[in-house]
């Protein structure tokens, strides 16, 4: 699916606190109709409904400082 279709249909997305998938096919008349139109669509967002609430990261990022009485260009000629 085109960038400029997938950004279309985000759009359509209410920009409220605590805002769901499903809310917006209920509060936005415009989403809806494009959902219960378009079968691309409607892969598109029932696609986000599964992906919906799980986490973005599964890493974690190490934030340190290393003090050494060598300088950096020492140890990486």
């Amino acid at each position: 699916m085109p960038y400029g279709e997938v950004d279309r249909v985000a759009k359509l997305v209410p920009a409220e606190l605590n805002m769901t998938i499903d809310k917006a096919l209920k509060n936005s008349h415009d989403l809806k109709a494009i959902y219960e139109d378009n079968l691309e669509v409607r892969k598109l967002v029932d696609t986000a409904v599964e992906l919906e609430g799980m986490p973005r990261h599964a890493s974690t990022h190490a934030a340190g400082l290393v003090i050494s009485r060598e300088h950096w260009w020492s140890i990486y000629p």
